[in-house]
């Protein structure tokens, strides 16, 4: 993998990755423990839905004009990576089931922050396996299930984790019509796909392996977060219609990023 990438650790050493006291993420009752053992580096980037990056105004916030014409400033925009599922099974032969492992991120991503820089946000042991597919869950932090904050409460943009799987706010215009909007859940987001690569500028699902040699690598997961207020409608539809959306929204968004970041590399298999 030809990328520089420019990170920002967002966890402590003790929530980052066990193999700091000596211990192994790994389930050992997962036979895939027996295979010989890699690091895996699990790492986000954000932007735009044409893949181009915005900058944040002078008060830190973001502002976008959505699908439906409304021009959104966000104000908070967070989201908490609770857990990355490997998943072994797959179509593709170099794949064999029964290796799956699920590593604990428990980490917060703001995406006010700056587009297109790579964050680590995790390293983990694996085994060194072929991996057709994967499953993101956003669920809150380990403190935080029983918690919901509302406008005006803190939420805790220094910790690692946060108490909601996601939290949207800000303001909206349109034509004469202005208010505010407040989007969240406490409720786990699940999301799956393929593991991906890039060859002569196709995208197609290709496992996730280490080469003949290789002792890391890197997943890079990529929002675009523009995308995930798409058909939201604030003067139309309910709270509830609106969390939805969002929610359905998250799918389509988010996505393994194959593309280039600020330091001109690619993320590949």
């Amino acid at each position: 993998m030809n990328l520089k990438l420019k990170t920002l650790t967002l966890l402590s050493c003790a929530a980052l990755f066990a193999g700091c006291s000596g211990n192994s993420l790994i389930d050992d009752s997962n036979p895939g423990a027996s295979a010989e053992i890699g690091e895996l580096q699990f790492s986000v980037v954000q932007h735009l839905h044409d893949g181009s990056e915005l900058a944040a105004d002078v008060d830190g916030s973001k502002s976008f004009v959505s699908d439906l014409g409304y021009t959104v400033k966000l104000t908070e925009a967070k989201v908490n990576w609770k857990t990355f599922k490997l998943i072994s099974g797959g179509e593709d032969p170099e794949c064999q089931p029964g290796l799956d492992q699920t590593l604990e991120i428990n980490s917060s991503q703001d995406y006010l922050g700056e587009d297109l820089i790579s964050h680590l946000l995790g390293e983990h042991e694996v085994p060194k396996v072929a991996y057709c597919a994967y499953e993101l869950t956003l669920a809150p932090g380990a403190e935080g299930a029983a918690i919901k904050n509302h406008e005006g409460e803190d939420h805790g943009g220094g910790s690692s984790s946060f108490p909601e799987s996601f939290h949207l706010a800000g303001t909206w215009t349109k034509d004469a019509a202005s208010g505010d909007f407040h989007i969240d859940t406490t409720d786990p987001v699940v999301l799956s796909g393929a593991f991906q690569s890039m060859h002569d500028g196709e995208m197609s699902a290709h496992p996730l392996h280490f080469h003949e040699g290789e002792n890391s690598k890197q997943v890079l997961i990529g929002t675009k977060y523009d995308v995930l207020l798409s058909g939201v409608d604030f003067q139309a539809q309910t709270e509830d219609e609106q969390r939805a959306l969002v929610i359905a929204n998250f799918s389509n968004a988010v996505h393994q990023h194959l593309g280039a970041t600020h330091d001109g590399g690619a993320d590949s298999h």
